[in-house]
């Protein structure tokens, strides 16, 4: 009996034992990363184990700071047993708003896109991001040289988007959203 409420304690003590803010934005962040689509507090609760006042606590501060560090950059510099920390602006293109960035691209360096990024787009659509969900399509040269390229995989049922495909395609329809149109036919 009292060897079974030592170890009620000790697991009350582990479970109330305080997160920090930077471990519970990194789990938080970490599990984002991982469900890869919308979640609500309530899972992301579920997700991180922390406490729902924590997760609305840390949501509201990544977003703060994520619009100042849209603008500014954080640099840190050690000298001696100093550590010195400062806020630049940022310059160039990361300075700019993501839309802008992505209209700079497009405007200047691909106006129009490629036949490579038409089919990325396309098999992303019909969702031929695994083997479960491959499709069957000629082998022409054109998708012969994606496939040497490691952005379409190849297997006896078909052919499906690697992870690099998957990222070029997804930034190909953040660039040419027309695409989702076009291609979805």
């Amino acid at each position: 009996m009292v060897r079974q409420k030592q170890e009620l304690t000790s697991e009350k003590r582990e479970a109330s034992a305080r997160t920090t803010l930077t471990d519970a934005c990194r789990r938080i962040l970490q599990c984002l990363k991982e469900a890869g689509k919308p979640v609500t507090v309530s899972e992301l609760v579920r997700m991180t184990e922390l406490n729902r006042k924590t997760v609305d606590k840390c949501a509201e501060f990544l977003q703060a700071i994520q619009k100042e560090l849209e603008r500014n950059k954080i640099v840190l510099n050690e000298m001696d047993h100093l550590k010195l920390i400062k806020l630049e602006p940022r310059v160039g293109m990361l300075s700019l708003p993501e839309k802008t960035q992505r209209l700079i691209i497009r405007t200047l360096y691909y106006p129009e896109p490629s036949e490579e990024v038409y089919l990325l787009a396309h098999l992303y659509l019909r969702k031929a991001i695994d083997l479960g969900h491959a499709n069957s399509m000629p082998k022409t040269k054109f998708l012969q040289k994606l496939i040497r390229q490691g952005q379409i995989l190849e297997s006896r049922k078909g052919i499906y988007l690697s992870p690099e495909g998957i990222k070029v395609a997804k930034g190909a329809l953040a660039i040419y959203p027309e695409l989702k149109k076009t291609t979805s036919n």
